[in-house]
């Protein structure tokens, strides 16, 4: 849960505090330890929570964690940012690919 509150507070300090709401959403029957590499998972959810606040004018960014089964944990970042254009849904993780346009253009290494 401290890994998710201090993710979230990162992903807040980008600038957009008046416009996007970046909350965290953790489920009841969260174990009190996880075992993981608590610094990659940190990295990971940063750059998944500050990519939804790059692509969100207004609105919120949540990043949750819930149970899946009894070993796992499921953690999701979510938006209510426009999202990924259909065309742009098989090359999303292939490296330095960006779905930005012109249109939409947001400062992107497509690492993400």
């Amino acid at each position: 849960a401290e890994l998710l509150r201090k993710s979230a507070s990162i992903a807040q300090d980008t600038g957009k505090n008046e416009t996007v709401a970046v909350e965290t959403d953790l489920s009841g029957d969260l174990p009190l330890v996880v075992k993981s590499d608590a610094n990659w998972l940190y990295m990971i959810l940063v750059n998944f929570a500050s990519n939804s606040m790059k692509h969100t004018s207004q609105g919120s960014v949540t990043i949750s964690a819930r149970r899946a089964g009894t070993s796992h944990l499921r953690l999701e970042v979510s938006d209510t940012g426009s999202g990924v254009p259909a065309e742009f849904v098989t090359s999303l993780f292939q490296p330095f690919t960006s779905a930005s346009t012109n249109a939409t253009s947001v400062e992107s290494t497509g690492l993400g």
